[in-house]
């Protein structure tokens, strides 16, 4: 069920695609009225489809991005003082810090 705070957001926005495809769509007398429709259809899909890429490459930052983000779910590494670690593991592992 759509909530009124995405309804609202969803007519701004629609409003503000269709104002800016109507800012730059040529006026009606210029160009009659099939072209007028042509231009501003157009435009709209133009911007519209900006609006939904800029919103899938968010989403898609958010989902790629692991964990809170804060430095405070960073832990210190974990070293083994044993020597059998210290063999079997690579020394590139030990150098990054380990998320929790």
């Amino acid at each position: 069920m759509i909530t009124i705070h995405k309804a609202r957001k969803r007519v701004l926005t629609f409003s503000l695609i269709a104002f800016c495809a109507f800012w730059l769509t040529p006026s009606f007398s210029e160009v009659g009225p099939i072209f007028f429709l042509l231009w501003f259809a157009t435009f709209m899909m133009l911007f519209g489809s900006q609006v939904f890429w800029i919103g899938r490459v968010l989403d898609s930052a958010e989902r790629s991005i692991p964990g809170p983000g804060a430095f405070g779910s960073v832990s210190p590494p974990q070293f083994s003082t044993s020597a059998s670690s210290l063999r079997t593991t690579p020394l590139l592992s030990k150098c990054f810090l380990r998320v929790t």
